[in-house]
Parts: C-alpha cells; sequence; structure tokens
C-alpha cells in the first residue's frame, strides 16, 4: 500500500462483497435521523484508468492461498459506549458489554484483521502485514465507558481502552495501539470529555503518547443541517483549537458529523473538508472502499454500525470475500509491502488516476475460452 494519490505512472505493472445490504445504523448518540452527504466531492482523480498490461515480476508473497488486493473493501467499525454505569443496553448497540466488545476483538483477530487509524486510511500510509485486512476502530462522544480510571489511578480492565491494552499485551505486534476516538469539549453526552472531571486533559495525553488517534466529533454534538456557514465553521474549527492544545500530538484531522446528520448544502459539507478535515465520516453505509479506489469519497466514508450482531455478520462476510474472484464486493488484503499497491486485474478498472510510487497489477482474470469455428457440413451429391 502506498500514498494515495501519490503514485507514479504504472510502468512498472507486474502479474499479481455484496454479500450483505447496506445497513442504516439508528444511533442515539449519531443518528436517529438521516441526512445524505450526495454531491460532495473531494479533489479525486475522476477519469477511469485503462488496464495496465502485466508483466512478468515475481508476485508477492502470501500466506496460505490469498492474494493481495489493496482496492478491496476496508471495515470501519463504529462503537459509542461498553458497559456504560447507569444506561441500558440497547437494542441500537449504543451500549454494548464489555464481553461483546472483547469477542469482536476476538473476531477481528482470529480472522485475520489488523488495526489502523483513520489517518492511516486516508493518507494511504497503511502499513499492514501480508494478507491481513485493515480495521478502523471508532469511538463517538466522548463517553465515560470509553475510558475510566478506577479510584487507584489504575485504567478499569472492562473500559474500551482497558480492553484494548489487554488485546495488545495479549498479541503484540499483531494488534498494534491504533484507534479512534472522536472527541468533543462537551456536550449532553458527555458534560467533560470522558467524563471524569479533571482528567479528561490526561486521557487525551495518554491516547496521543500511545498511537492512538483524537479526532473531530465537532464542538457541541448539534445537528449539522440546522446550522449557518459561521457556527458550522465554529463546530469544527472551535473543537480542533480546544484538543490540540492540550498535546502537540493531537490531529484533528478527521472528522464524524453528529448524528450522521450533514449540512444541508453542497458548500456547507464542502466547509467541513477545507477547514482541516482529510476525511468525513459517516454514520452508516457498509465497509468502506479503499483510499485508492476511484469511488472512494473522502466528504462521506462509509461505517459500519454495531446493531445486534451486525458487526459479526460484517466480519464473517469480509472474511468469505476474501477470496470473492470478480464480482461482487472484495476485501482488501494487503500485500505487505507499505511502497507498493498490488491489485489484481480484474479491479485495475477502479484505480484512482495513478501518479506515485509503484504499483503492481497480477493476472487474475480466467483463461479466455478458445473461440471454435464451425464448418458448414457439404451438401451430399446424390445421382438420380
Amino acid at each position: 500500500m502506498q500514498q494515495s494519490g501519490r503514485f507514479v505512472s504504472g510502468s512498472r505493472v507486474v502479474a499479481g462483497l455484496c454479500f450483505a445490504s447496506m445497513t442504516l445504523a439508528m444511533i442515539a448518540g449519531c443518528s436517529p435521523q438521516y441526512s445524505t452527504a450526495q454531491g460532495l466531492t473531494a479533489t479525486q482523480a475522476s477519469a477511469a484508468t485503462p488496464s495496465p498490461t502485466p508483466s512478468p515480476k515475481k508476485k508477492p508473497s502470501m500466506p496460505g492461498d490469498l492474494k493481495a488486493n489493496e482496492l478491496g473493501r476496508v471495515p470501519i467499525l463504529m462503537y459509542h459506549s461498553v458497559g456504560e454505569y447507569n444506561t441500558k443496553y440497547d437494542k441500537h448497540g449504543l451500549n454494548i458489554t464489555p464481553a461483546t466488545f472483547r469477542k469482536h476483538m476476538e473476531l477481528l483477530h482470529k480472522d485475520g484483521f489488523y488495526p489502523v487509524n483513520m489517518r492511516d486510511v486516508v493518507e494511504g500510509t497503511l502499513d499492514v502485514p501480508a494478507g491481513k485486512t485493515p480495521v478502523v476502530l471508532t469511538f463517538d462522544d466522548a463517553r465515560g465507558s470509553q475510558f475510566r480510571y478506577r479510584a487507584d489511578g489504575s485504567i478499569d480492565p472492562d473500559c474500551v481502552i482497558g480492553i484494548l491494552e489487554e488485546c495488545h499485551r495479549k498479541w503484540g505486534d499483531d494488534w498494534q495501539r491504533k484507534a479512534v476516538f472522536y472527541v468533543l469539549p462537551a456536550s449532553k453526552y458527555n458534560p467533560t470529555p470522558f467524563w471524569q472531571a479533571g482528567k479528561s486533559e490526561e486521557k487525551i495525553r495518554f491516547l496521543a503518547d500511545n498511537g492512538y488517534e483524537v479526532a473531530n466529533h465537532s464542538t457541541s454534538h448539534r445537528p449539522l443541517n440546522r446550522l449557518s456557514e459561521k457556527d458550522l465553521k465554529w463546530e469544527v474549527t472551535f473543537a480542533q483549537e480546544y484538543f490540540k492544545k492540550i498535546s502537540p500530538k493531537v490531529t484533528m484531522d478527521t472528522m464524524a458529523v453528529p448524528y450522521g446528520i450533514y449540512p444541508k448544502t453542497k458548500a456547507g459539507r464542502q466547509l467541513l473538508l477545507d477547514n482541516g478535515n482529510k476525511c468525513v465520516l459517516m454514520a452508516w453505509g457498509g465497509a468502506s472502499y479503499a483510499p485508492d479506489d476511484k469511488r472512494f469519497d473522502r466528504g462521506a466514508v462509509l461505517r459500519i454500525g454495531n446493531d445486534p450482531g451486525e458487526i459479526e455478520r460484517w466480519i464473517a462476510g469480509l472474511v468469505k470475500a476474501r477470496r470473492q474472484k470478480f464480482e461482487g464486493m472484495r476485501t482488501y488484503i494487503s500485500d505487505g509491502d507499505p511502497s507498493t499497491l498490488t491489485v489484481p486485474q480484474s479491479m485495475a478498472k477502479y484505480l484512482a488516476k495513478p501518479t506515485g510510487p509503484e504499483i503492481i497489477v497480477y493476472n487474475d482474470l480466467p483463461p479466455a475460452k478458445p473461440k471454435t469455428e464451425i464448418k458448414a457440413a457439404k451438401k451430399p451429391i446424390t445421382s438420380g
């Protein structure tokens, strides 16, 4: 995988899931109503590029019978609360049990997924072991159950950070410390970020110092379709300034819109990208297109919701789709080399305009059927 939008021409090109309908997640912290982001486009190459002609270079070494596909879909999972105190477990997955969250992490690890940050995806800087699929874990609202200290000052082992740190200790380099926390200074969902007064800045610094991404969820969690452009800009920029003051490692340059609701106008939607956001995440839609796929829209990045059973279904479907050929949704499979982009010939038509490092295209197309020539039978000669 290499930096998106920075390929060099494919002069060195070499040989080598429509499984579920889109689910609209209903999200109380992020959505009882929906607004479309149609019409928003980021700076992307729109022209299709001709399929490069494979040349005889050694194919990447992959585990088992898997083949790399760095134009496949990337799952971006959306969470809110995990074992929130004094909050019921609800049917839309807004508050799930720690046991359910651990189950998700176990499934992801067992099935070859590898955590990355959203910035890694949108910047095209994915560094994922060969044969694995990147997954982005996102957490909205800076809720208390996402990062909680116990009375003795230790991290609660059943909060999100406690569980993620446990996974890293258990699996080491197979599970790096990567996840995205979409935070805001204050709202009805969090009187202070992560709820423990006097501890918010310490928590933000811990996240930034340990590889986690601190990102933008607006300033006050108001529906963005109700705001003027002036108020909209304030919602974006005040939150950025607020958290960047806490630590120079805080980036705040990707955004998840509150309730999954976009500004009404195209200009308002573009304003989100024009004010320091590399991409804007939706609250539904399914697995995301890869950043080097020309269908990837930085202004409307798809996420997978957390209705009961939803994440388990997507994990199973994406595992199955790793071996999907020619048709349907295909899963991102890393070639293990951050300096290259490896793509099957059958998906080369989706490549964004190549302007950077090496693109490797291998032939996965079925052999052409030989043409058969049918000769007309001669009419027998009869004597009369």
